[in-house]
């Protein structure tokens, strides 16, 4: 390995700064360059410039605006003797590269795929794109081996990397532990990749392993990678550059500004420019130090032990952060089961004031509604910290699907792939908070017995064993008419009427259902669209229409026949398509025609039931798991639909169960509206105490699910 050295450069080898662009209004998002010198920017302000050097200073000579909204988050560049072309990556992509050699363009997007296309066909009436599905998050980084046409490596937010053969995946690599961001072929046998854990690694094309990791200095996102001459240099978040061992590099920040450095001393920028330059690197050094140093003493450090043995673990806060971050870390790192999360926040909140008051920070609604952003009104604005201690504003309207808004803030401040499942629980837990309608907030949600210890001594008290811990009560009193004790024990659950309300929402006063929402008109559009792909099994005018009935919530006479047909053919598209159709699927099992049509155990009640437990095990896509789910929870409404899901009970309800696990509250939510639907039926069907069965297999499945 004696052709690939990683180390800082030499002293001596020093970069100027030579020139500093005012290219755009906010963040410069990417950077590329022609042959002739000439830099092309593309950024937040939704325009694409190009710079040219004339007379020792760079001009603009040539602007793309962008349809308003669309960022300019990646460009491209292809130059032939044909002339040149320019591509832009905006809304859902993630990134492009262009292999001039091969005539390739790569994309990779948010929708976790990859498309090849043949830039020389681009603009013919026909061509051939390949597709490359394999990723399960957005893919942020791409490269093709050149020498090796054909051959192309891919980086995700799934942490995970892939060496492709056309749209075959030829090899995993697996060793990051956060989003890979960057790839930089070094040639045909050796790649560098980069990303979220500050970490950059040297891979062994064929053999799929890690010869080497190099550590930034910096200890922040790296966001990309880029051969300058003899070096590698790293871009990493907040602006900085690692120069790994030019005549000229260019750079740059979230000002607005383009920076080009220079190792030739003739080609320095004046004295003045370079004063202010290193004033303000000067200023945001030590502002760094500064941050780092109150940031370590504002760590508070728990010794935890599971068991009655010295403690082995260490539970780390830092002041004014959220504390499910720091328990959701603890967990994490320990390799824990999730169910802790709860109960260790609880601990952090109940022992240390500066996290109760970030918790009562991180869920305030700010009292303004209306607020006015950039020139857009939204319903509600939320300040949200995050780890690195920004503050940012996310925004928010009621009509908006939470993991919409939670992608746009991810993508918009990049932050890590997994703020996606933390922003999109956030909103959802406000917006039913707003609401009243949550079943899990509220003066009604289970909420664990408070700790009884006032100590302030961190580093000695164990939240799972020691004197604070959650220890239910053992007492045989009556339970309360308001139904605050302990639900798992004798005090807060008297046997004599187990169907006598407790509270608002014990026992479940009525099934939960998934009504028409103000997404169903977006699903129709996609059911369309969809539905031209088919090369056979595709719907006609008269059932798109009679479709778009159903889910406008019509008042008008719905053909019931022509939905059945509609739905018939449309569950039988592959998994890719199903999504539209099976949003369909669950408004048709609200009424209750439609209801008994495909859960009737007399004709379909078998096959639909089949249907939808294959679905749910065969690990799909989130947004099918949501749908199934969301359908199970309707079927409930009628008659007929209960029936069917008393069939082949234990296994249903496990695979239902076991989508609990998951991360995206989307699910979470659908999942347990369908238990806590079935939990009413078994109440309702359950007369006595002493009947064993389903209600036994269902809490044994939740346990297992949790554990």
């Amino acid at each position: 390995m004696n052709d690939v050295e990683m180390k800082t450069a030499e002293e001596g080898n020093e970069f100027y700064l030579s020139r500093v662009i005012e290219a755009h209004k906010t963040d410069v998002k990417c950077l590329t360059s022609t042959s002739a010198g000439v830099i092309i920017s593309g950024g937040r302000d939704e325009f694409v410039r190009f710079w040219s050097k004339r007379g020792g200073e760079f001009s603009e000579t040539f602007s793309f605006a962008q349809p308003k909204g669309l960022i300019v988050n990646s460009i491209g560049y292809y130059e032939s003797s044909d002339g040149w072309r320019v591509f832009a990556g905006r809304k859902d992509v993630c990134c492009l590269y262009v292999d001039e050699k091969n005539h390739i363009l790569l994309s990779g997007s948010w929708d976790n795929n990859v498309i090849v296309w043949p830039i020389k066909e681009i603009g013919t009436p026909e061509y051939s794109a390949l597709l490359l599905t394999g990723h399960t998050y957005s893919v942020w980084a791409l490269a093709a081996i050149e020498s090796s046409p054909g051959f192309y490596i891919t980086g995700s937010a799934d942490k995970s990397i892939k060496l492709w053969h056309n749209d075959i995946v030829v090899r995993t690599y697996t060793g990051h532990n956060d989003v890979v961001r960057a790839i930089l072929v070094i040639s045909a046998d050796l790649f560098l990749s980069a990303g979220n854990d500050a970490s950059i690694r040297l891979w062994h094309v064929q053999s799929d392993v890690c010869l080497a990791t190099f550590s930034s200095l910096i200890e922040t996102f790296i966001f990309s990678l880029a051969f300058v001459d003899s070096y590698v240099l790293s871009c990493s978040e907040g602006g900085h550059i690692e120069v790994w061992k030019q005549t000229g590099v260019e750079d740059t920040f979230s000002d607005g500004c383009i920076y080009v450095f220079t190792q030739k001393e003739s080609h320095k920028a004046s004295s003045s420019v370079r004063t202010a330059f290193e004033n303000a690197i000067a200023a945001k050094v030590a502002k760094e130090l500064e941050r780092r140093k109150q940031k370590a003493n504002e760590t508070v450090r728990i010794s935890v032990s599971l068991d009655d043995g010295v403690p082995n673990m260490e539970l780390l806060y830092t002041k004014g952060t959220d504390p499910v971050l720091a328990a959701e870390k603890f967990v994490k790192d320990y390799n824990l089961p999730f169910s802790y999360v709860d109960e260790i926040t609880e601990y952090i909140k109940g022992h240390i004031p500066e996290a109760a008051a970030a918790a009562r920070r991180q869920h305030k609604v700010q009292p303004t509604e209306r607020v006015t952003v950039d020139g857009e009104v939204y319903d509600y604005a939320f300040d949200v910290t995050v780890d690195d201690g920004r503050k940012l504003r996310l925004l928010y309207n009621l009509k908006d699907d939470p993991d919409i808004v939670a992608q746009r803030f991810v993508e918009k401040h990049n932050l890590p792939i997994s703020f996606l499942a933390k922003t999109s629980l956030f909103v959802t837990n406000l917006f039913y908070e707003i609401s009243s309608s949550s079943i899990f907030s509220g003066g009604c949600r289970y909420v664990p017995q408070q700790p009884s210890c006032t100590s302030s001594t961190f580093d000695i008290v164990d939240p799972f064993t020691g004197t604070a811990r959650y220890v239910p009560s053992n007492s045989s009193k009556s339970a309360s008419v308001d139904g605050s004790g302990d639900p798992y024990t004798i005090s807060a659950s008297p046997l004599s009427d187990k169907k006598r309300p407790r509270s608002e929402l014990v026992p479940v006063p009525s099934y939960y259902r998934f009504g028409i929402e103000q997404l169903s008109s977006k699903a129709l559009t996609k059911l369309v669209e969809m539905n031209a792909k088919q090369p056979a099994l595709k719907l006609n005018t008269l059932q798109i229409d009679t479709i778009q009935r159903l889910m406008s919530g019509s008042e008008d006479l719905i053909d019931y026949d022509i939905v059945t047909s509609a739905l018939d053919v449309g569950l039988q598209w592959t998994m890719n398509d199903l999504v539209p159709i099976l949003d369909v699927f669950r408004v048709a099992l609200l009424h209750e025609y439609l209801n008994t049509y495909f859960c009737d155990m007399k004709k379909r009640g078998e096959s639909t039931h089949r249907r939808l437990l294959a679905l749910l095990m065969s690990e799909p896509p989130d947004a099918i798991s949501i749908l199934v789910c969301r359908s199970l929870a309707n079927a409930f409404a009628h008659p007929c639909g209960r029936e069917m899901l008393c069939h082949d009970f234990q296994n249903l309800f496990a695979a239902v169960t076991n989508q609990l696990t998951s991360n995206k509250a989307a699910l979470q939510l659908a999942a347990t509206s369908t238990l806590a639907n079935w939990s009413l039926l078994l109440l309702t069907r359950s007369e006595t105490v002493s009947e064993l069965g389903p209600r036994e297999d269902a809490i044994r499945q939740i346990v297992k699910a949790n554990c």
